[in-house]
This record gives C-alpha cells, structure tokens and sequence, in this order.
C-alpha cells in the first residue's frame, strides 16, 4: 500500500486514530450522503493540502448499512 491510498478503515474509534502503516479517520453523521477528509500540512496552513472525497457506499464501515 503506497503513502497515498485510501481504503476503508474501522467504526471505532472515532476520531483520528493512528496505526501502524496510516491513519483511521471515523466520523458518525446520521444523515451524510457524502463527506470530505481534508488533510492540511500545518495547523497554520489556510488551505488544505489534500482532499479527499469519502463515498457513503464504499467507505462505509458501520454494519447498519442504509438503515432508513
């Protein structure tokens, strides 16, 4: 797996938990159909360095999928 790949991670926990060879990024939105991770290169940057869109379907990791 290469630096720049994203793959689904883990429910728990939430938040930004880091593990060997990345990051887990869980974020709970009851109604999101779509999110974005923005990554920044410093915590004084004023635009991120990285964006990257998370598909509800294949980023999803929670087992009640589209429970409606």
């Amino acid at each position: 797996m290469s630096a720049g790949d994203v793959t689904s991670g883990t429910s728990a926990p939430l938040g930004a938990t880091v593990l060997p060879g990345g990051v887990n990024f869980s974020i709970f939105s009851k109604h999101a159909v779509m999110l974005e991770l923005l990554l920044f290169d410093s915590e004084n940057a004023a635009q991120p360095s990285r964006i990257i869109p998370l598909d509800a379907i294949k980023h999803r990791t929670h087992l009640a999928r589209f429970a409606r």
